[in-house]
């Protein structure tokens, strides 16, 4: 079973949350903290 990954990186998705990217990092590591892991 092939599974495509949309990817995006941190300038794309402070856009579209409309944050900052210390904030996308701050996310990120938190949730890797708790389980979901990031390629």
């Amino acid at each position: 079973m092939d599974i495509k990954q949309n990817t995006a990186n941190a300038q794309e998705m402070t856009k579209r949350l409309n944050t900052t990217s210390i904030n996308i990092r701050k996310w990120g590591i938190e949730l890797e903290t708790h389980g979901y892991n990031f390629n």
